[in-house]
């Protein structure tokens, strides 16, 4: 699972010269009541696919895919597509 940081965290995380301790700190179950989990496109089963529309959800602006095919991103609910 990647870890998911507060916009607050992200400059100590990207410190080259933080403390083992301070990092630590940051990383833990992210809040479920903060994210929301929706369907994408199978796009996102590619690596080749490095494009915003893998986390766009499934119903815009993507052509549907066979309900086998579907695939779920958690991300906090107010975090920017674009």
């Amino acid at each position: 699972m990647p870890v998911i940081l507060k916009p607050e965290d992200e400059e100590i995380w990207l410190d080259p010269d933080a403390k083992v301790d301070q990092l630590l700190k940051l990383i833990g179950p992210y809040p479920e009541a903060e994210m929301e989990a929706y369907s994408v496109s199978s796009i996102v089963n590619s690596a080749r696919n490095e494009t915003p529309d893998c986390i766009v959800p499934f119903s815009e602006n993507i052509p549907p895919a066979p309900p086998s095919a579907k695939t779920y991103v958690l991300r906090p609910p107010t975090s920017p597509v674009n």
